[in-house]
């Protein structure tokens, strides 16, 4: 049929993940779902995560992945990714986001890694396992990569991973040429919407 072949992973809606795969990834799909996926760009704090949207990543780069909203209902999705011609063996390290392809035990005071309740931890002194086919963060590998952050997450009180802010989600004005306050705090994807040409 012409379609390049999928292979399916299962993938929770509504949290950030690292994800690492042995191959290639040129695109990410979930039918009826959202999936954005992102490289690192810096570490403005110490609890804070800025994010570049990327699409496509060499076999064995670490990548962050969100479908759907944070705070929406997690449920396990289905993710198609176009199916490999080739693998690696060894994940990569890329601004301080280290890949994981096999479960590896992992120490370093400060590492920064997401547990299964979606919540950003700082690793202290002992050490801990990180999941196949995952990642963390080494913020002392990190410098700012430049660009625009497209995602910025940080931690609630009760350390839960939140979105602190998405341009897309970016409230704006919209004018008139004459300077007319059309529309007030919309959305910057609705700005134009419903306006006549």
């Amino acid at each position: 049929n012409g379609e390049p072949e999928t292979i399916g992973l299962e993938v929770t809606s509504g949290r950030v993940s690292i994800m690492c795969l042995p191959y290639a990834i040129e695109s990410v799909s979930a039918p009826g779902h959202t999936v954005k996926t992102y490289t690192l760009k810096n570490i403005p704090s110490e609890e804070t995560l800025q994010l570049s949207e990327k699409r496509s990543f060499a076999a064995g780069e670490p990548f962050f992945m969100l479908i759907d909203q944070p705070g929406c209902t997690p449920q396990p999705v289905m993710v198609e990714v176009t199916a490999p011609n080739d693998y690696v063996h060894e994940a990569q390290t890329v601004n301080g986001l280290v890949g994981v392809l096999d479960k590896t035990r992992v120490k370093g005071k400060g590492l920064l890694y997401f547990n299964s309740q979606n919540e950003l931890k700082a690793a202290g002194s002992l050490s801990f396992y990180i999941e196949g086919h995952s990642g963390y963060v080494d913020p002392s590998l990190v410098s700012d990569a430049g660009g625009q952050a497209d995602l910025t997450i940080g931690k609630n009180a009760d350390g839960v991973v939140s979105v602190v802010r998405t341009d897309s989600e970016r409230k704006v004005d919209v004018f008139t040429l004459d300077g007319r306050l059309v529309k007030k705090q919309v959305p910057s994807h609705e700005a134009v919407q419903g306006l006549k040409k």
